[in-house]
């Protein structure tokens, strides 16, 4: 029996952003006790930088998944192009789950990396992925 497929509206994850903010403070703090000021100022620089990149290319979209004879795959649309400001096509590519944890669910989209935190998708549509990858019994 084919499975519905199903479609997740992903939006850019607040608690991805906190934990990525505590972990980076964390690192300043602990680097300006070890090594300095100047060290802990270098670090708080090259961190935000990549904390803003970070948020910046923060996935937004809509990710498509239905299972087929091919296995399971997937679609990740944008909502449009940046420069002409239209639909952006998307195909279908393998689609895997590397990650599945109580809060958090790590996919693989072709060679496309995408992490579904708690607050970035319906949690709906998260839970019946998280059916669709989980086999209980299995290692």
């Amino acid at each position: 029996m084919q499975r519905p497929s199903i479609a997740l509206s992903i939006a850019p994850s607040d608690w991805q952003r906190a934990s990525h903010g505590v972990l980076w403070g964390a690192g300043i703090v602990i680097t300006g006790a070890c090594l300095g000021a100047v060290a802990a100022g270098l670090g708080c620089l090259i961190g935000g930088v990549w904390l803003w990149r970070e948020r910046a290319n923060a996935p937004c979209g809509t990710l498509d998944i239905s299972v087929m004879q091919a296995g399971i795959q997937g679609r990740f649309r944008l909502p449009h192009d940046p420069v002409t400001n239209e639909p952006m096509p998307a195909t279908w590519v393998p689609l895997r789950c590397d990650y599945l944890g109580p809060w958090l669910i790590g996919l693989r989209l072709g060679s496309r990396r995408l992490w579904l935190w708690p607050d970035s998708a319906p949690v709906d549509a998260r839970r019946r992925v998280r059916r669709l990858f989980h086999h209980p019994g299995r290692g």
